[in-house]
């Protein structure tokens, strides 16, 4: 099996993961909105609320000691009007502070009682939209992913049996059509002789005979058996060797070879021996 790339598989299974995110994110902040604030959240927001509180105490305290300071400065004798304007500056600024940390104090406030309160319709609502858009994106990345491994299916070549191969057809860039081999493939390990034996000696030809096969490239005898006769005679093939064989009536005789070390490749001539 062969799988031939180009198809932008991994882009596609990387959308469809952060879609899954996406959506994984959404859900736990509509389950969190719907469970409610936990007791921590709370505990949190009261704080918050106590340390604004104090932050007030503290910008109060820093005004009435800044009136303070322009009531001394306004009885003393010596006292100029500079003086007494600078005093003035330090009440304005102390006033802000007390703003400031009164602002804080309603928003810590309102934190705390929106904990308190829980998530409203709209909140809830809202997130369940989000929730259902994530599903939609997720649904989608999952479709397009589907359609690229359909793709690379079909780009995949598959063979019926295990084997070598020993013809390629086509070559990258050629069209490939219906009915077409690509390539030719031979199980090596084990392979067929085909013998053509004349009429006259038939006779002594059996299935399941033994037969001796020499070939020129290996000294070694390759022991078969026959494993099929033909059952009507032709001439012999052009690829025998002399002219004078080739116009005899001969019969194809296959002989079966174990080829466990695949030293016999298609097409070697080979010289074959049947025993008695």
């Amino acid at each position: 099996q062969k799988d031939i790339g180009g198809w932008p598989e991994e882009p596609a299974r990387y959308q469809r993961e952060s879609a899954r995110g996406a959506r994984d994110a959404a859900q736990a902040q509509l389950d969190l909105a719907m469970a409610g604030a936990s007791q921590s959240e709370i505990a949190a927001a009261r704080a918050m609320v106590a340390g604004a509180q104090a932050q007030v105490k503290t910008a109060e305290a820093g005004v009435a000691a800044a009136e303070a300071g322009v009531a001394a400065a306004q009885a003393g004798p010596g006292t100029t009007q500079d003086q007494v304007a600078l005093a003035d500056v330090g009440i304005t600024a102390a006033s802000a502070q007390v703003e400031v940390a009164a602002g804080q104090l309603a928003q810590a406030e309102a934190q705390l009682a929106r904990l308190k309160a829980g998530a409203t319709p709209e909140e809830i609502a809202a997130l369940e939209a989000q929730v259902a858009q994530a599903e939609g994106a997720l649904a989608a990345a999952d479709a397009a992913l589907q359609t690229v491994d359909i793709q690379i299916a079909q780009t995949t070549l598959t063979a019926p049996v295990s084997g070598v191969v020993v013809e390629r057809v086509l070559q990258v860039g050629e069209l490939a059509a219906p009915g077409v081999p690509l390539f030719t493939l031979a199980n090596l390990d084990d392979v067929t002789l085909t013998v053509y034996v004349p009429e006259a000696e038939l006779g002594q030809v059996f299935l399941g005979q033994q037969v001796d096969v020499t070939v020129d490239a290996f000294s070694d005898v390759f022991v078969g058996e026959v494993s099929h006769i033909a059952s009507q005679a032709e001439f012999t093939p052009k690829n025998v060797q002399t002219q004078e064989e080739r116009v005899h009536m001969v019969f194809a005789v296959k002989v079966r070879l174990d080829n466990p070390e695949q030293l016999l490749k298609p097409g070697m001539p080979a010289d074959a021996v049947f025993g008695e």
